[in-house]
């Protein structure tokens, strides 16, 4: 092309630009998101230029640039984050923007490898019980992002990268991107515009021309956890499988098995999208005889999903909540067991109640601890709250649903019965 023919081109696209119906107004995007319904002219404007436009021509000059001038300390949205501490997007609990991509609390693989325990009783009699561990490389994983390929087969990896707005999120609503869970797999519309593939593991090789297959990324599961079929039981990115009409590969994380009431999959039960990055967070326990302990965790002490959560399994959020359970809750049980129904009622009944999580954290928090973590003489403790009385024994009043119900002691007002799982109004025993 000549030199007046490219700057025609340009001319036509600068004309074509300026005549379109540019972003919407300030009050319109409070109520119209520009992340897909790209049918409708102008949306693609909010965020990019034609003309001088930076990386992927979105209006400044990095990408992350585009997401903080709608969302962080801004009022041209109604969804605004990383305002819990005034450190904004550099908050030192949460998920810091600018961060290493090293991924806490994950593993560049793993493996399970069967061991016995073993103990002598006092009549000097053996008892043997083999269980099955996770192995795992202590070298943690990195961040990666999985671009479709220019033709639309398979997938470019661009990595490491640090962690960035679009790690976690796909701006454009794309279907092919978004994560899917159960109750957010009908539409394509995903949940809070949550990737599949966060971390951007891939379990196969790429092609002699550097893209992957189209199966080869690992999706955080969408669909009921089953052993064998949508995660493995001996060794990462082991297999393949399909789930919502996507072929994928099996993830990272390694668990023999979970009990049936904590297999559910769906926007309330989070930890299986999080086990995407933090995979070793994920996993479930044993049953051993009575002389080894009766049950033992062969991943993590506290692996999710929780049991005996209260309102359903409890997730990465039942201790990781800063912005979530709100004070209001008048079921001092929460503080603790907050469960996945916990969240899913707190996310409708509440909506309008502001929370950043899991973004940022208030000044002085760790790991969004939250309502677990405050400091006592520059030493880090549990924070129980006031209205939380455990007794030096830990004494606990057990319902007929199997959950703790408030706590007391002798001398204390009487224990305090809960009608249901999922309620917040406390009853008094007769």
């Amino acid at each position: 092309m000549t030199g007046g023919l490219r700057a025609l081109a340009c001319l036509v696209a600068l004309a074509a630009f300026l005549s379109s119906p540019l972003q919407a107004s300030a009050e319109e995007l409070q109520t119209i998101s520009p992340h897909g319904g790209y049918s409708t002219s102008g949306r693609c404007d909010v965020c990019h230029a034609a003309v001088a436009g930076g990386y992927d021509l979105v209006r400044p000059d990095y990408a992350d640039d585009a997401c903080i001038y709608c969302h962080v300390e801004s009022t041209h949205s109604g969804t605004s984050v990383y305002d819990a501490d005034s450190a904004g997007i550099m908050a030192a609990s949460g998920h810091t923007l600018g961060a290493a991509p090293e991924i806490p609390g994950s593993s560049a693989s793993q493996h399970a490898e069967t061991v016995w325990l073993e103990t002598v009783d006092a009549r000097g009699r053996i008892t043997r019980s083999a269980i099955v561990v996770r192995r795992y490389d202590p070298q943690p994983a990195q961040m990666y992002r999985l671009v479709p390929a220019k033709d639309g087969d398979g997938w470019l990896r661009v990595g490491p990268v640090s962690l960035r707005c679009v790690n976690c999120h796909e701006p454009h609503g794309n279907s092919r991107m978004l994560w899917q869970p159960g109750d957010a797999s009908s539409d394509g519309a995903g949940y809070k515009l949550l990737r599949r593939s966060p971390s951007g593991a891939v379990g196969q090789a790429p092609r002699s021309d550097g893209t992957y297959p189209e199966q080869a990324p690992v999706n955080a599961i969408e669909n009921t956890a089953r052993a064998g079929v949508n995660f493995s039981t001996t060794s990462s990115f082991d297999g393949t499988y399909t789930a919502n009409g996507v072929a994928t590969t099996r993830p990272r994380w390694v668990v023999q098995d979970f009990a049936q009431d904590r297999t559910r999959v769906d926007t309330s039960t989070l930890s299986w999208w999080c086990a995407d990055c933090h995979d070793l967070m994920l996993g479930g326990a044993q049953e051993a005889p009575a002389e080894l302990g009766g049950t033992v965790h062969a991943e993590r002490t506290h692996p999710c999903p929780l049991p005996d959560a209260g309102g359903g399994p409890g997730q990465c959020y039942t201790c990781h909540r800063s912005g979530l359970a709100p004070a209001s809750s008048s079921d001092p049980c929460v503080r603790c067991h907050y469960g996945s129904e916990d969240y899913a009622l707190d996310r409708s009944s509440l909506a309008d109640v502001r929370s950043d999580f899991p973004h940022s954290g208030p000044p002085g928090d760790m790991k969004l601890l939250g309502v677990h973590f405050r400091r006592r003489g520059g030493v880090h403790v549990v924070d129980r709250g006031p209205e939380c009385r455990l007794s030096r024994r830990g004494v606990h009043a057990l319902s007929p649903w199997g959950r703790s119900p408030a706590v007391g002691e002798a001398g204390d007002s009487p224990i305090v019965a809960w009608p249901s799982p999922r309620s917040r109004r406390p009853i008094s025993p007769s």
